[in-house]
């Protein structure tokens, strides 16, 4: 990510101000409050679940944001099976979450696979903000962004989402799909 856009000329360098622009990035684009994670060397920025089309793209509201695992499908038919079908199952399709990890820490992948409940948490626990302290600590050189994007699907009448991996886009892809590239450039 070009660091000129980022922090504009007259902007404080701070991990603060780096927040502050990438969640105002993330609100233009749509998403709902982002939550804050404090990591080693800096911090990690996490959306909310979005629901994405099978070319990326997010459902508009109020469809757009979802819990992985809560019951979403409608009853479609009046029966004692409609109605179970209804209650034990989540609404089929592609899910992503975003993190943004602002670290002058490498960022080291890891093998173990995000479920859909440890996703759920990462979006809806957190900070809405840094801490002062580390808001105000310096945004340096050594400091870099990384964006991870966890794509999840839910199939038809399955009780739960899984993690697809590889994902069908790239990190960058996702975020220009989701807006969030375009809300930085302005």
């Amino acid at each position: 990510m070009d660091r000129s856009r980022l922090l504009p000329a007259g902007v404080a360098p701070t991990l603060g101000a780096v927040e502050s622009r990438l969640k105002n990035a993330f609100v233009a684009a749509g998403f709902r409050q982002p939550r804050v994670y404090q990591t080693c060397g800096g911090f990690v920025l996490v959306t909310s679940i979005e629901r994405a089309r099978v070319d990326g793209r997010p459902f508009a509201a109020p469809g757009r944001f979802v819990d992985l695992d809560q019951s979403m499908s409608a009853i479609e038919d009046f029966s004692l099976a409609g109605v179970l079908r209804a209650l034990l199952t989540v609404q089929p399709g592609r899910f992503r979450m975003i993190a943004v990890v602002v670290s002058d820490k490498a960022v080291a992948p890891s093998d173990a696979a995000l479920s859909s409940a440890a996703a759920t948490a990462l979006a809806t626990g957190g900070a809405v903000r840094l801490p002062r302290q580390l808001a105000s600590a310096p945004f340096t050189a050594e400091h870099a962004l990384t964006a991870l994007v966890y794509e999840f699907e839910k199939a038809p009448g399955s009780a739960g989402a899984r993690l697809v991996m590889p994902p069908r886009f790239s990190a960058y892809q996702h975020l220009r799909l989701a807006g969030v590239i375009d809300a930085l450039r302005r």
